[in-house]
C-alpha cells in the first residue's frame, strides 16, 4: 500500500524492477479515485530515483493544491508539475514501457499487457479545495 501526505513531496518505494525483464524501464502510474462513480484515471510519470534498482524503486510524487510550477531539490530531481489528489482511497495500476513516457500520449502505454503492478493508495490530510458537488 501507498501512503501519500496532501501538499508535500512524497517518496514512493517499490518493488517492480523483479516483475519486468525491461533492461531501462519507464513506469506509469495510473490513479483511480474510489469516491468517483465512474472512473476518473489520472497519470503520472515520475522517473525512477533509485540508486539500487535490483534492490527496489524510489519515486517521487508531488502534491499541490497549488497550480503551477512546482520545484524539488530532493535528490537532484526538479519537478514542473504537481498533482492535486483529494483525500480518500485510490487504485493504482503502474504500466512499464521501454520507451520514455509523455502522459499526452499514451497510446500503446496503457496496455492490459503493461501492467505490472496493481494495489490501494491512501491520500491523508487536508483538503483545501472544494469539490464541484458543493459549488
Amino acid at each position: 500500500m501507498i501512503y501519500i501526505d496532501k501538499n508535500t513531496t512524497n517518496n514512493i518505494y517499490l518493488t517492480l524492477s523483479e516483475s519486468t525483464s525491461i533492461a531501462n524501464p519507464y513506469y506509469l502510474f495510473e490513479l483511480d479515485y474510489e469516491g468517483y462513480t465512474t472512473p476518473q484515471p489520472i497519470y503520472y510519470y515520475t522517473p525512477d530515483i533509485s540508486s539500487y534498482t535490483n534492490r527496489y524503486n524510489e519515486f517521487i510524487l508531488v502534491d499541490s493544491d497549488i497550480t503551477g510550477t512546482f520545484s524539488s531539490t530532493q535528490s537532484s530531481i526538479s519537478f514542473t508539475s504537481s498533482i492535486n489528489l483529494k483525500n480518500g482511497q485510490y487504485k493504482y495500476t503502474i504500466f512499464v514501457s521501454d520507451n520514455p513516457i509523455d502522459v499526452n500520449n499514451l497510446s500503446g502505454v496503457t496496455s492490459s499487457n503493461n501492467i505490472i503492478e496493481i494495489g490501494r493508495m491512501v491520500v491523508n490530510g487536508i483538503d483545501t479545495t472544494i469539490d464541484e458537488i458543493y459549488l
